[in-house]
């Protein structure tokens, strides 16, 4: 019962703050010289026993890249992601420094953006990854998003001369399996610093990507949206010339990224060389 007692008060502390110093709870009972555990007794010289119990301090994150929605394995694999992502070489430099910085950025920024890692395939199964505005904060000061990556679909993407993007880029050429999910996290990452980092276009992807997105649902369920054919196609269009731009400014993050995965791997494989050979 005390520990029902203290874990009850611990909880009504944390949802009253949600950011705690050291706490010392302290809980009184009567006991009865004597008494069988579990018998209520009405006793004058019954003795007052106080337990003092001090919890930790607590503190729960409440922006920056959040794992609430993930399973303990999936954060256990989102900790190994970060591992790779703070890696530095023998000088303390970042291996990935355009990663780390987009992973900082998303983390520092003040905004709330929920990691979802995606089971199996998708649909369209081409999906790698994913960036979506749940929540729009008219100051601009706590947008909440969700970073969505889809590792099924990221294992089976195929890479080749055949997928070189127009300027001869190619994705995942070269690279790891692990090094193929952090390639499609710069990519994402990229969108949420492009569009969180500016009210504007935060507003523009709530209202011309989210919303027209939500219009088409409603279409393939055969439901009225009050809009004309042509408002609607003239609505498609502005979204589809705003995605264009912002899958330009993200694929140009991911390219160097990929750049920086190759080169880190590199070196990675020079320094265990060198260490080894120290040793030997």
């Amino acid at each position: 019962m005390l520990r029902f007692l203290c874990s009850f008060a611990a909880l009504a502390l944390l949802v009253g703050t949600l950011s705690l110093e050291a706490q010392v709870i302290r809980i009184s009972y009567a006991e009865t010289p004597g008494s069988d555990f579990g018998r209520h007794h009405v006793n004058p010289a019954s003795e007052n026993t106080v337990v003092e119990v001090k919890m930790p301090s607590l503190r729960i994150k409440q922006s920056g890249l959040l794992t609430s929605r993930l399973s303990r394995k999936e954060v256990e694999r989102w900790k190994a992601m970060e591992r790779r992502i703070l890696a530095t070489d023998a000088d303390g430099r970042w291996l990935h420094p355009t990663l780390y910085e987009l992973w900082d950025w998303a983390e520092h920024s003040g905004h709330q953006v929920y990691l979802e890692f995606q089971a199996g395939y998708t649909i369209p199964n081409s999906t790698a990854g994913s960036f979506n505005i749940e929540r729009f904060d008219p100051s601009g000061k706590r947008h909440t998003a969700v970073l969505k990556l889809c590792f099924t679909n990221i294992d089976q993407a195929v890479s080749g001369p055949h997928v070189a993007r127009p300027n001869g880029f190619i994705p995942f050429s070269e690279l790891q399996r692990e090094e193929r999910y952090l390639e499609v996290l710069s990519h994402e990452l990229a969108h949420v610093k492009h569009v969180l980092g500016s009210l504007l276009r935060t507003y523009l992807v709530q209202k011309l990507v989210e919303d027209t997105n939500d219009l088409l649902l409603l279409l393939t369920r055969n439901k009225p949206i009050g809009l004309l054919e042509a408002e609607l196609k003239a609505r498609i269009s502005q979204r589809d010339t705003l995605l264009r731009e912002l899958e330009d400014q993200a694929e140009q993050a991911e390219e160097i990224v990929w750049q920086e995965l190759v080169a880190g791997r590199k070196a990675r494989t020079e320094l265990l060389t060198a260490t080894y050979s120290r040793r030997r």
